[in-house]
């Protein structure tokens, strides 16, 4: 669809061809005209009200000047147009009348009769659009039918605010804004619904949905960043994304969370060298050899190393997942997928007791369900192997970085990670700067 600035000398020389065309303005959102074959040309407002897309004929290029043209579009309607409007269809209050005889027939004379009820039920049938004519508009220029849509905006979003058509943000996300969520995975949702609860309702939960201001955003943004930069830019997105829902819903016209700069994130390139892999598995010997009670948190620790997944996946791996030498998982992060055993692997799952859980590794007090995701041997593991500054989910950027190193296709290690994009892959097949000294002086 063509876009341009309209103007009436950009008007009169658009052209008929032989189906109807429409040209939307550059400056005014949802305005446009359209063409028809015939060499009518009708200004058009497109929006959304109340979750419909509605279209509204509001004028014809051609008798009325520019500047008479915009103090009628402030004032109001044409007395003509506001006869002519089939109040069945249009529900504004300035064009509450009936439509006359004389009124139809006139528009039926041009060729441009009025949309009766029956197209607009069957057209919103057909595709959900609540399409809406006012009338034809063979007096009004470029500059009144502009004033006239920003007009009918402006009282709608008024109307709407007084008859409190426009919920609270707290209303509307335990309403239809519940989408946002229940799209989720159901671990996703647990943690969407604590930052909702803990973050977002507090700080808008009553206020109107279109009350909600970018600068309050923004003010919002930079207060809770001082504290938690990355919660910071995950609330955001969630916030952006019901604000998004509710643009669809008509109750506003534009996202105000959308635009805000997120915190800049530390890359993260730390991954272990072989070296390191070794003395993490000697304290783990260790460790396991001192307390046997800590051997279950050791052999998690192994898998996740060998394998690549996320904790998540190992601490509620079950019995059911472990198909010979692989593990199919149901329910991945990025949906299900299947995962590759090697043999150190297969041995770790091969010499786990079988107690009659359902999970591999069970919780030591609570048999029938998995073990707390809290792995505190970790901490003490890489002091021993002096690997302090590496976290748990760096053993995930080791694998695949070792998988890179040996060769390894990226398409290969995006499917070995479970990720949807190779280019996600990137990320985690960073070479440690060691590993880049070391090939840089062979080369």
């Amino acid at each position: 669809m063509a876009t341009a600035r309209l103007t009436e000398r950009r008007v009169d020389a658009l052209k008929p061809r032989k189906s109807a065309y429409d040209v939307r303005d550059r400056d005014l959102k949802g305005f446009g005209i359209r063409v028809l074959p015939s060499g009518a040309k009708r200004y058009f407002i497109h929006r959304q009200n109340q979750g419909r897309r509605v279209w509204k004929i509001v004028g014809q290029a051609g008798a009325v000047g520019v500047g008479a043209g915009r103090d009628r579009g402030t004032a109001g309607c044409h007395p003509q147009r506001r006869r002519r409007c089939n109040t069945r269809i249009c529900p504004t209050p300035w064009c509450a009348r009936r439509p006359t005889p004389s009124a139809l027939s006139w528009g039926a004379k041009d060729g441009l009769e009025e949309t009766t009820t029956d197209r607009f039920q069957r057209r919103k049938a057909e595709d959900g659009a609540g399409r809406i004519t006012l009338g034809c508009a063979a007096l009004t220029s470029v500059e009144e039918a502009r004033a006239r849509c920003l007009a009918i905006e402006t009282k709608a979003r008024s109307d709407r605010r007084e008859s409190g058509a426009i919920p609270a943000f707290g209303e509307f996300v335990s309403g239809p804004g519940r989408v946002c969520l229940d799209r989720c995975k159901p671990s996703t949702q647990k943690s969407e619904r604590w930052a909702l609860r803990a973050r977002l309702l507090p700080a808008f939960g009553s206020l109107p949905l279109d009350r909600i201001t970018r600068a309050g955003v923004t003010r919002w943004f930079d207060e809770y960043s001082r504290t938690a930069p990355g919660g910071a830019n995950h609330v955001l997105g969630l916030l952006g994304r019901i604000l998004n829902h509710a643009v669809a819903c008509g109750h506003i016209q534009t996202n105000p969370a959308r635009g805000v700069k997120l915190n800049p994130r530390p890359k993260l390139t730390r991954f272990l060298s072989h070296e390191e892999i070794q003395r993490l598995h000697r304290a783990l010997d260790r460790f396991a050899a001192m307390q046997p009670s800590r051997t279950q948190q050791a052999d998690i620790i192994r898998l996740l190393l060998l394998t690549g997944c996320r904790k998540s996946e190992i601490v509620t791996l079950g019995w059911q997942d472990v198909d010979g030498d692989m593990l199919n998982l149901a329910d991945a992060k990025s949906g299900p997928r299947r995962v590759f055993l090697n043999a150190p692997a297969r041995a770790i799952l091969e010499r786990q007791p079988r107690s009659g859980s359902a999970y591999v590794f069970p919780s030591p007090s609570k048999p029938g369900e998995p073990i707390s995701g809290d792995l505190k041997l970790w901490r003490s593991v890489r002091g021993e192997a002096e690997v302090e500054d590496v976290r748990l989910h760096d053993l995930r950027h080791t694998f695949a970085s070792h998988a890179v190193l040996q060769g390894i296709p990226l398409p290969v290690v995006s499917r070995l990670l479970g990720h949807k994009r190779p280019s996600m892959t990137l990320r985690y097949a960073n070479l440690g700067d060691r590993e880049t000294e070391a090939r840089n002086a062979s080369v």
